[in-house]
Order: C-alpha cells, then structure tokens, then sequence
C-alpha cells in the first residue's frame, strides 16, 4: 500500500492554481468561518476544477493532498451500490432532494477525476493508496 504522498509523485498529478471564494456551490451548510476554494488539478496533459471548502479550524490553503484524499474518500463511497445506500450508510435521508443533490454531485466528481487520471490511476488511488 503507498501513501497518498507516493501517489502524487508517482502520477504527477498537482494543484495547478487555488482561488479563494466566498462559497462553495456543491456545499451550502458549511459552518460560518469556513474557506472556500476553486481548484485546479492537473495530470499530464488534462485539468479539472473543483470546489473545495475547509474548516475555520484550519488556517492554511488545501494542498493537492489534500484533494486527492477527500476526492477519493468520496469516490470510494460511491463505488459500493446505490443513491439508498450511500444515503443510508452515512446517515442521510434518502427521500431527500438535498441528499439526492450531494450524491449527484459527488458522482459527477468522480468520473470527472478518474478521467483526469485514467482509469488504472484512479483505480490505485482508490484501492492502492492510503489517505492522510
């Protein structure tokens, strides 16, 4: 198993540019004094934006480590059945437009980074890999 550390180096993938903004589309009950950023990852020759929000708790910008191991936490999660499972399994409410939205958004993600990685890269990111 490599660290998510060896997984960057290994993939190249980087955080190409960092925005700060005033909020996040994807989340909208974050707690006040929350950041909010637009990334863009890169890998090799593709990019993908992504929304990104940490606690106030945090004072530094996310880090490509960062990303990649929210992003492929949220991928894994996605991996093993359907919207009423994934809603069960992390306690939301499956008759929820709000939960059907965050898991359609989480799904669009997801093949949005395994296309920026490939699929065999994503793949190792997602099972070959451990997080923070």
């Amino acid at each position: 198993m490599q660290t998510i550390e060896q997984f960057i180096a290994k993939s190249k993938v980087r955080l190409a540019s960092i925005k700060s903004v005033s909020s996040n589309p994807n989340m909208t009950d974050m707690p006040v004094g929350s950041k909010h950023y637009k990334c863009v990852l890169r890998c090799k020759r593709k990019q993908m934006t992504v929304f990104f929000s940490m606690g106030s708790g945090l004072r530094r910008e996310p880090t490509t480590k960062d990303l990649l191991d929210c992003m492929a936490s949220d991928c894994a999660g996605l991996l093993y059945g359907s919207f009423e499972e994934w809603a069960d399994d992390l306690g939301f409410d499956p008759n929820s437009q709000k939960a059907l939205k965050t898991y359609q958004a989480m799904d669009k993600q997801a093949k949005r980074l395994e296309n920026l990685l490939e699929p065999d890269m994503f793949k190792e990111l997602l099972y070959k890999t451990k997080g923070l």
